[in-house]
């Protein structure tokens, strides 16, 4: 695909991209997925977030692997693909850039497709696979550059995740993030009432959570903004 606009500014894509890594150091339980192989590659995928290329690399070596070895797993799929959008932003030829964005959204949108009824019922970390596989696509749509035209995407995918019968399931961290995204998304739209309601709904579900406070002064700023229109 050839984009209209330069890819300069897509060096600084993942600044606001989750922090999975440290969202999920949770106890380890029974599933039906779990792959020791993944802690690693997720915390290698942490580093390469905070702009480690080396982590980058060994991340994407490690979710390949598990694509190889797992290849009906979606959630491993959807990561390589995350890790390729990384690719992407670290890259400074224009046409590897758009090569790995490219590829990298192409793996989250095959990653997506794959869904099925079984794999509600799969986990990874205490996470429901279906619900994470939609928050790793989730957050990359919404911060991936505007050229891209995924933010539409982005938009229903949300509206599809918080749908799911399955969603009071993912653990509470799992689905503050996913309302953090509908707050991203709301705030991207000016629409400052639909951003608080998110906003809410994120500290709701874990009030002590790791971006409890975070979440407080964004939602208090917001009313405050809120308060003078």
């Amino acid at each position: 695909m050839k984009y209209p606009h330069s890819l300069s500014s897509y060096r600084l894509f993942l600044g606001a991209l989750f922090s999975l890594f440290a969202l999920f150091s949770l106890p380890a339980t029974v599933a039906l997925a779990d792959a020791p192989e993944f802690i690693d590659a997720q915390a290698n995928f942490e580093q390469g977030l905070r702009g480690d290329k080396d982590a980058s690399k060994k991340a994407y070596e490690g979710f390949s692997k598990l694509v190889k070895e797992h290849p009906d797993n979606p959630l491993y799929l959807a990561y390589m693909g995350s890790n390729e959008t990384i690719f992407a932003r670290d890259d400074w030829l224009p046409w590897r850039q758009i090569k790995n964005l490219d590829k990298g959204l192409d793996h989250l949108d095959k990653a997506l497709a794959m869904l099925g009824p079984e794999h509600d019922d799969q986990y990874e970390r205490l996470s429901v696979i279906s619900i994470e596989t939609r928050l790793v696509a989730l957050t990359t749509f919404i911060n991936v550059p505007g050229f891209a035209n995924r933010f539409q995407d982005a938009k229903d995918l949300f509206a599809e995740t918080i749908e799911q019968t399955v969603f009071p399931k993912a653990p509470p961290e799992v689905r503050q993030r996913v309302y953090l995204q509908g707050a991203d998304i709301a705030a991207k739209e000016n629409n400052t009432a639909d951003e608080i309601k998110y906003l809410k709904k994120a500290l709701s579900v874990r009030p002590d959570g790791f971006y409890a406070e975070q979440i407080r002064k964004r939602l208090q700023e917001s009313e405050q903004e809120s308060a003078h229109d």
